[in-house]
């Protein structure tokens, strides 16, 4: 599953964030993750995004069921936003329902 960032910002500020509390929580700290190694390391629900911007947003988990020459193509690519954050997104719609 790939999400844009719009995509991603439209869920945030349906929520009542702020741009400014998006922008915080979808960059909390910039982390370039190069390898695979890196990627298996990171909390599988955590987005990134590559220097192509055309191919949107795809979460660690994604990314590592993809093949190696498609992994070695995306990465190096740049953590957008934590697992735990995106996991509150998900869930938030059901809890506001």
């Amino acid at each position: 599953m790939s999400l844009s960032r719009a995509a991603i910002e439209g869920v945030l500020i349906s929520h009542g964030m702020s741009y400014d509390e998006i922008n915080r929580a979808l960059a909390p700290s910039p982390q370039i993750i190069r390898n695979a190694q890196e990627l298996e390391a990171l909390d599988p629900d955590t987005l990134l995004i590559n220097r192509d911007e055309d191919e949107g947003v795809l979460t660690a988990r994604d990314l590592l069921s993809c093949g190696k020459i498609y992994r070695a193509e995306w990465l190096p690519a740049v953590k957008v936003a934590e697992g735990a954050h995106v996991r509150a997104c998900r869930e938030a719609p059901e809890r506001d329902a």
